[in-house]
């Protein structure tokens, strides 16, 4: 194991657990279970696999096969918009949407790496595997994903607590205040 997939499964198992510790609504378990699937993807590496097959069956159909791959990429773009748009829409009402869009949006991201990584394109990929400080550059976009979607967690997680507190004061108060429940007894009246 190096560094780059010791980075990965840091990130996305962090990102999982704050996941399933955020509680409701259900999305985060959903964004959870994805992450930890991210996260032992960076262990055992089936997306090179997949990038050996994706070339041998694309020479087939195509010589350079970058449109096709591009086209490919913008249609899975698409749909995971629409498909986001769609689940999110309930969520819109309550305090954690944001949080919950933006961890959506970078598991996506984290995703959409992965994919990327599966074809290689390149130059990014390249990019992505030039070393800084002994991790290549795509562990540190990993560490950051993971680092942002562990965050909206716990934002998300925080404030549900603190909300359910000070509903939990609210309604202990009004109890206290209910004419029936006083434990004193009323000034004697002249």
């Amino acid at each position: 194991m190096n560094l780059t997939q010791v980075a990965g499964l840091v990130a996305f198992g962090c990102g999982s657990l704050s996941c399933f510790l955020a509680g409701s609504p259900r999305l985060w378990q959903a964004i959870g279970g994805v992450n930890a699937l991210l996260a032992v993807e960076t262990l055992l590496g089936f997306r090179h696999k997949l990038q050996e097959g994706s070339r041998a069956g694309l020479r087939i159909f195509l010589q350079d096969g970058g449109g096709l791959w591009l086209l490919m990429y913008l249609a899975l773009t698409v749909g995971v918009i629409v498909v986001l748009a769609v689940t999110l829409r309930r969520q819109l009402r309550t305090g954690s949407a944001p949080l919950l869009v933006a961890a959506c949006l970078l598991t996506i991201a984290a995703l959409m790496l992965f994919a990327i990584e599966s074809v290689a394109f390149g130059a990014i990929t390249s990019i992505l595997y030039h070393q800084s400080r002994d991790v290549m550059m795509v562990g540190w976009l990993w560490w950051a994903i993971g680092a942002g979607v562990s965050s909206c967690a716990f934002i998300a997680r925080s404030r549900s607590v603190t909300v359910g507190r000070a509903r939990g004061a609210k309604i202990a108060a009004e109890a206290s205040d209910a004419p029936g429940d006083r434990t004193t007894d009323p000034p004697p009246s002249r």
